[in-house]
């Protein structure tokens, strides 16, 4: 007689923690929904690292050539920055 008890109970604990299993996963059905449109973004963007690696190859291998370009470029901006603020500080007011 022990043993239906014990076996019922068990079936009922197995039930009733299967119906809680199945809730938590329709209640985080959405946030699992919004992590895999994530890492699909995710692979997506992972996806153009070699249309990017490609894109740098073109420039040229060397960095040196990039350090120096990039340097010239500032000292370029530099100056148009110092022209500027000395167009303005002639201006009459």
């Amino acid at each position: 007689m022990e043993w239906f008890w014990a076996i019922g109970f068990a079936v009922a604990m197995l039930l009733w923690s299967g119906i809680y299993l199945i809730r938590k996963l329709l209640r985080f059905g959405p946030p699992a929904k919004k992590l895999a449109t994530q890492l699909e973004a995710l692979n997506a963007a992972n996806a153009k690292v070699p249309e990017i690696a490609k894109a740098l190859s073109a420039l040229g291998d060397d960095s040196a050539i990039h350090i120096a370009r990039r340097q010239q470029l500032l000292r370029e901006a530099r100056e148009r920055k110092r022209q500027r603020e000395r167009r303005l500080r002639s201006r009459d007011f």
